[in-house]
């Protein structure tokens, strides 16, 4: 029988049977719609790489063994007196008879890469402390989520299912742990710190730090422990709350649970995890599964979505697939399919859903907001912008922290009185050469978007990019710091400063017409993405002053190739003579997007113009947009 492994477990719990064993078609339709924030998330999964190294690239591989022998050499310097072993080979079963070898030879303290196997279930740990029975797992980010009980419980039970078997021992492991990318305040280039964690997020996504510790004087500390512990600073400094709260007495009873630092009768948060022996007659049963079904409550738990969640809806209920999560929530869309008179009611009495179902359809809910928007973008001198960024997983330049983005490139467009101003395409879309990046090159990012002149900076969700520019004055002010004194840098940094504020005082975000529901477009379903956006005017033909070059006709078609790209060409996977060409592909995409925003601002008139002339387009009274209220 094939080996059993981690992801058959994760999977388990994480989403209906049928996928333990099996992967939805490649044929079957995707909507992907990626989030520039997020990114990193899928250029840098190390989780599915180490899972899978043949679906990733040389270059990923490599970076991934690097930071296991940077990691080697972490623990070889905080344990110099120990005998470390190190388990070679990378056929399974050989590696497992060399850790059984290392562990019974009773000569190794430390064992690096142990493989242990129980009942064709095969655990891969990061490292074994023999001498003190703790197991160890790597974990190539600066953050833990809830998932990762779930990797911990299985190593931590094959391991001791697997010593019990030839120890006389009853509890062979008595400590579990993390070790994540560390981040401090100061990092320098290309340099790795690690640090180790015995607490766990309970957070489906990284914990934000709580408004109470977000506003004291430990903030970065703070920040810290929420992202690599899911702790606040109240729980961090209580040792009666950190001692319930470890990560092995959670994996000792197959559940995670939160106790509270108030006392133990105010626990909360109990779930529970499949205890392996159970989890492995699952497993294995599983394979008689031929296919999969609905979407099911396994779809959609406690640990995890099932990413084929949106493709599963679609296929078996359409109406409800693809609408915004901000108005169905997974877990309402579950309730729906549950209750067939509660979605029958929905589909007979819901404004808004039945609205969602029609096509090339817009309604403008608040048209006096949308007046008010355009009008003051009219007969201005407008500064239009749009970065890309990269991110790797350690600082690529002094002071920034690892998966951090830094924008590797800047398209701008003037426009006047609504006509775009003649410029010169180099000097207006800016590509770093990553490979050569230094903090300097902020500056010139500032100086290029800033226009004394300008009455209004215009981005599509300027969270973003607002961010950026932020994260650029730290970043200079650090490096001044360097070289003078702090009233110095201070005054130094004020040009900039100035700069920054003007700007982000004068931006106006393009997505909040869409975000706020001022109009509501039918096939968009409530989201506001600018790609679904720009699709759906493509699609209906709309013939607008500004039409950008269809993103599938560009060499890069969008902003995860983009950066792709630019971390290849960082390390030097992308040669001197190719990066001529592919820094003229990234303008071009960069600049598309810019034209995006104008295009979506000439939509955006054309809807006002048209209110209630256009078949198409019509005025409702103000109403929350939102699929269980206004039922008539």
């Amino acid at each position: 029988m094939k080996k059993i492994n981690f992801s058959h477990y994760f999977r388990l719990h994480t989403r209906q049977k049928y996928f333990i064993w099996n992967n939805l078609d490649s044929n079957f339709p995707e909507n992907p719609d990626f989030d520039e924030e997020n990114f990193e998330n899928t250029v840098w999964n190390f989780e599915a790489l180490s899972e899978n190294p043949t679906d990733f690239s040389e270059l990923h591989i490599n970076i991934f063994k690097n930071f296991t022998t940077e990691f080697h050499t972490f623990i070889k310097k905080k344990y110099p007196e120990k005998k470390i072993c190190v388990v070679y080979p990378a056929e399974v079963e050989k590696k497992i008879a060399q850790t059984i070898s290392f562990y019974k030879s009773g000569n190794c303290d430390i064992i690096f890469n142990p493989c242990f196997e129980y009942k064709d279930a095969v655990a891969h740990s990061s490292v074994f402390f023999v001498f003190n029975k703790k197991l160890s797992i790597l974990k190539l980010s600066t953050s833990t989520k809830i998932k990762d009980y779930l990797a911990a419980n299985w190593n931590f039970w094959i391991t001791t299912y697997a010593l019990r078997g030839f120890e006389n021992d009853l509890n062979p492991i008595e400590e579990v742990s993390y070790f994540l990318i560390d981040t401090v305040e100061n990092p320098r280039k290309n340099q790795t710190e690690f640090c180790e964690t015995l607490w766990v997020s309970t957070n489906k996504g990284v914990k934000s730090v709580s408004k109470i510790d977000r506003e004291g004087p430990y903030y970065f500390f703070a920040k810290k422990i929420a992202k690599q512990n899911g702790l606040t600073l109240l729980e961090f400094n209580n040792p009666y709350f950190l001692e319930q709260n470890r990560l092995v007495k959670n994996l000792l009873r197959n559940t995670v649970s939160r106790n509270s630092p108030k006392g133990p009768k105010k626990t909360k948060k109990i779930i529970k995890m499949i205890p392996i022996i159970d989890a492995l007659s699952e497993i294995k049963e599983a394979k008689n599964i031929k296919t999969f079904s609905p979407p099911q409550i396994s779809d959609n738990g406690n640990f995890e979505k099932n990413p084929d969640f949106n493709m599963l809806m679609t296929k078996f209920y359409p109406q409800l697939a693809n609408i915004s999560g901000t108005l169905l929530k997974a877990k309402d869309a579950l309730s729906l399919i549950e209750d067939e008179e509660k979605l029958l009611t929905l589909e007979k009495n819901s404004f808004w859903f039945n609205f969602f179902q029609e096509n090339n359809s817009i309604i403008i809910n608040q048209i006096e907001e949308l007046k008010k928007f355009l009008l003051n973008l009219y007969a201005k001198k407008i500064v239009w912008y749009d970065f890309e960024a990269f991110s790797l997983p350690f600082p690529p330049i002094d002071y920034v922290q690892p998966f951090q983005q830094i924008v590797s490139q800047v398209s701008i467009v003037l426009t006047n009185r609504g006509q775009i101003l003649n410029q010169n395409f180099s000097d207006r879309n800016l590509v770093f050469d990553p490979k050569n990046y230094t903090w300097e090159n902020f500056f010139l990012i500032i100086d290029k978007i800033y226009h004394k002149h300008a009455d209004f900076y215009v981005v599509f969700n300027k969270s973003y990019e607002l961010t950026r520019l932020k994260e650029m004055l730290e970043i200079i002010f650090k490096n001044y710091l360097e070289r003078l004194p702090y009233h110095k840098a201070k005054q130094k940094l004020e040009e900039y400063e100035l700069k920054v504020a003007e700007i982000i005082k004068k931006t106006i975000d393009l997505k909040d017409p869409f975000a706020k529901y001022w109009l509501v477009i039918s096939d968009l379903k409530g989201g506001y993405s600018i790609k679904k956006i720009e699709n759906f005017i493509t699609k209906y033909k709309y013939n607008l002053k500004r039409l950008i070059i269809p993103y599938k006709q560009l060499a890069i078609k969008n902003g995860l190739e983009a950066m792709i790209e630019s971390i290849d060409r960082y390390f030097n996977f992308i040669g001197d003579n190719q990066w001529e060409i592919t820094k003229k592909n990234l303008q071009i995409y960069c600049q598309n997007d810019v034209i995006a925003m104008i295009m979506v601002w000439d939509f955006l008139k054309f809807i006002y113009k048209n209110a209630n002339n256009a078949s198409n387009i019509k005025v409702i009274k103000p109403q929350k947009v939102t699929l269980f209220e206004n039922w008539s």
